[in-house]
């Protein structure tokens, strides 16, 4: 059985689709409230930067399955 080699087979699909989304809601989640109650605006830009870098590689991932 080859997990990610040239021919994936379906329990690979399910795997990459499941730690996406499992992961994707907790990113969110801790990376939204990184700027809670902090009184500079730039780090909550940065925050939002980084969230959406992150939600862009996940998009990377699971749009391939």
């Amino acid at each position: 059985m080859v997990l990610f080699g040239h021919h994936p087979s379906a329990l690979s699909q399910v795997l990459l689709v499941s730690f996406t989304c499992f992961c994707c809601p907790g990113l969110f989640n801790a990376l939204s409230s990184v700027a809670a109650g902090v009184s500079d605006e730039t780090i909550a830009y940065n925050a939002t930067a980084v969230l959406y870098a992150c939600f862009s590689v996940a998009g990377l991932f699971a749009g391939g399955i």
